[in-house]
């Protein structure tokens, strides 16, 4: 397993944005559906992204009262939750889990020295590729209508992705982002939480998805995060091994970042 984690490591230092990249550059360039076999894609923890397929979304009548939710929140609307909006809408939905983790290695000094915020960067990014990954399978098997295409007059504040609905990529990406996070700093849990919560509402506020697309997508987000957080096994626990001796070789005891 620790020549698969050293692969997944030298794999993302390099793009440790992949996670969401790909597949919402796609909606910038092309005017079909978005990367329908994107769940096929390669995973990396989970078997593939058929593994963990969530059961078909809500029915129809349910859909129409999310429909009139959907509506009454677009009546409320402001320059603060406007401002939020595009706060989480920047970039893929990777992004601003990567920029946290980044500010709060810095915050807590974490992995000094050492290779440890090269693994966290790979446990991140990792859980979030193939948390979409599993959200794309779902997506195409499902074929859940945007709330705009079943309402062509509901008000909505961002351009809805050429994708299915169910479930909402950005909150697959927050509930991974959220998990790992909360793994690695675990005194900090309720805040990841919460800001999970609040990207996931973002996109309900905007009128891009359904509050049901945004709770699978969390959940999705989370089983997965766990799964790698349990695969990796990034618990802190020091390498018990002997470094090797020699000129030129690296000498003192509990080397960084080797576990």
């Amino acid at each position: 397993m620790q020549k698969n984690v050293t692969k997944l490591c030298l794999f993302l230092t390099s793009c440790f944005l992949l996670a969401g990249i790909k597949i919402t550059a796609s909606a910038q360039t092309v005017s079909g559906p978005i990367e329908p076999r994107a769940g096929t894609w390669k995973t990396w923890v989970l078997k593939s992204g058929s593994e963990l397929r969530l059961r078909p979304p809500p029915d129809a009548q349910t859909t129409a009262s999310e429909i009139q939710e959907l509506r009454a929140l677009a009546g409320r609307m402001d320059a603060a939750t406007l401002d939020r909006i595009r706060y989480w809408d920047f970039s893929s939905p990777a992004y601003r889990w990567n920029e946290m983790l980044a500010d709060t290695a810095v915050a807590q000094n974490f992995g000094a020295g050492g290779g440890l915020g090269i693994r966290a960067f790979a446990m991140l990014n990792v859980a979030i590729h193939d948390a979409l990954i599993a959200a794309w399978d779902s997506k195409y098997t499902h074929n859940r209508r945007r709330p705009g295409e079943s309402d062509p007059q509901l008000a909505s504040s961002l351009p809805a992705p050429r994708s299915p609905s169910y479930p909402c990529e950005y909150s697959v990406a927050a509930g991974a982002g959220s998990t790992v996070l909360a793994h690695l700093f675990p005194t900090e849990a309720k805040r990841f939480a919460e800001a999970a919560e609040e990207a996931a509402r973002s996109r309900i506020m905007a009128g891009v998805v359904y509050p049901s697309d945004t709770r699978a997508g969390l959940d999705l987000g989370r089983s997965v995060a766990t799964r790698v957080s349990e695969y990796l096994k990034f618990d802190g626990t020091k390498w018990a091994g002997t470094p090797p001796v020699g000129p030129g070789l690296w000498v003192g005891s509990n080397p960084g970042g080797v576990d």
